[in-house]
């Protein structure tokens, strides 16, 4: 979902602010089958909501060793994100690193949603509407969130917008509908006559007969 951050805490119990040392965050790795290309795949951002800033080569350093909300993930693409960062005390006046760092890995899925809503005519001035939807899950070789894979026997999808409610099979990257079709007589029907969001819910059917839910909610599609 495009603009959408994961947020990251970071909680060292161990220890207490010391005078001139810092926790040093540090991402690691350049695989791009596990979405670990900086600045390529995916940007790090610090700060409060709304005045988040870029940190450039993803390096961060953080005084508080409890400090909350310490950064945030923003994917640039769909995919199943494998990221790893190291963790280590830095003397800020020595410029040196203090003890053994600890690594840390992130995994998170991210997915890309389109939305379509296709006009055409029949008859003399009959205009329709269909509102439509895909959902992606990336192409390289862990993208596999939402296929039909392993474990995984089937997906379903249900939708709720503008009161109504469409469901069936779902594959992803196909599309479907998440409205009726509108009809109108002597004008296209104007998407700004209908909600701008709408709740998609995906669920997964295990062969073990367990199932998942995956709730993309009040997503805006216009």
């Amino acid at each position: 979902v495009k603009n959408q951050h994961v947020g990251f805490s970071l909680k060292i119990t161990d220890s207490k602010p010391e005078k001139n040392i810092v926790y040093r965050v540090n991402p690691i790795g350049s695989d791009a089958t596990k979405h670990q290309r900086l600045s390529d795949d995916y940007r790090i951002l610090r700060g409060p909501r709304i005045l988040r800033q870029e940190i450039k080569d993803g390096i961060m350093d953080f005084k508080n060793p409890e400090e909350e909300d310490a950064f945030w993930i923003e994917p640039l693409l769909a995919g199943t994100f494998q990221l790893v960062f190291s963790v280590q005390k830095y003397d800020t006046i020595q410029k040196i690193k203090l003890g053994n760092p600890l690594m840390v890995e992130v995994k998170f899925n991210a997915v890309k949603i389109d939305f379509d809503f296709p006009t055409w005519q029949t008859g003399w001035g009959v205009w329709h509407r269909a509102f439509k939807f895909k959902i992606s899950d990336g192409d390289r070789e862990y993208d596999d969130y939402l296929q039909n894979k392993g474990s995984v026997r089937k997906h379903e999808y249900i939708a709720y917008y503008d009161g109504l409610e469409r469901q069936g099979d779902f594959i992803e990257n196909e599309w479907y509908e998440f409205r009726d079709e509108v009809t109108k007589v002597w004008a296209i029907p104007k998407l700004e006559d209908y909600p701008k969001t709408v709740t998609i819910i995906i669920t997964q059917y295990f062969d073990n007969g367990t199932k998942n839910k995956i709730e993309y909610k009040n997503i805006t599609v216009y």
